[in-house]
């Protein structure tokens, strides 16, 4: 699907009001560009984050809801409590039950940006001592 194509948005009705009206199709046209650089502005390189050391960290042992299920004509959203329906290992990835291992990566790489993977739960990075360990080395540098 492309994403920031009024078209497409259109097809499937996801536009709220009349998809004809002039003013409504501005509109999305103006906020679909705008979140289009938004998210080029979000991945190009920044000078001021490339000059100083950073990290990235992200879980990888709890298996993260990152699809609907959509079957029937109808779109279902699993919970994470629902581990037992048959679609649920279809709809995870790895992450740290919240935030996907490739979401949390997945930023632009620099030469100052160190990433690592840790098994933590979203809740529990402060009370993980790996991952403490891991900050305290940043800033030792």
């Amino acid at each position: 699907i492309p994403l920031y194509e009024p078209r497409g948005w259109i097809e499937r009705g996801w536009v709220p009001g009349n998809s004809r009206d002039p003013e409504v199709k501005s509109f999305l046209e103006t906020m679909l560009a705008r979140a289009k650089r938004l998210q080029q502005q979000l991945q190009a390189p920044n000078a001021a984050e490339d000059a100083m050391p950073r990290l990235v960290l992200g879980s990888s042992c709890r298996q993260t809801l990152a699809r609907a299920v959509a079957q029937d004509g109808k779109v279902e959203f699993l919970s994470r409590s629902e581990i037992d329906n048959p679609m649920f290992g279809r709809v995870t990835v790895p992450g740290d039950g919240v935030v996907s291992l490739d979401s949390a990566l997945g930023i632009p790489p620099s030469p100052t940006l160190a990433t690592e993977s840790v098994c933590t739960g979203h809740n529990a990075y402060v009370g993980d001592q790996s991952v403490t360990d891991r900050i305290v080395q940043l800033f030792q540098r």
